[in-house]
């Protein structure tokens, strides 16, 4: 693996972007979804032919979590992927 050398061609917005996600737990998921929005309304450039992004969700969250997310996005997400039993015992 040449993890360094990788990081060093990233493009400076990425680097720019904050705290590598492991070391900022409780919003890598907040920055990781903002960057979902961004594509999803063609705010990120992607390449000359970049891939038709139709829809946007998540998978595995809990519901502090997801309600977080919901309160403080742009867009709400169209797919939620999920074990259905956590909301069935933990409703709220």
């Amino acid at each position: 693996m040449k993890c360094e050398e990788e990081e060093d061609r990233l493009p400076e917005y990425i680097k720019e972007a904050g705290p590598p996600p492991h070391l900022d737990k409780d919003n890598a998921f907040k920055e990781s979804w903002r960057a979902l929005e961004d594509i999803f309304l063609g705010k990120i450039s992607l390449g000359e032919n970049p891939p038709l992004v139709e829809s946007i969700g998540v998978s595995n969250f809990d519901i502090h979590d997801l309600k977080e997310l919901v309160n403080n996005s742009r867009i709400t997400p169209h797919i939620l992927q999920g074990n259905v039993w956590s909301y069935v015992f933990d409703p709220f």
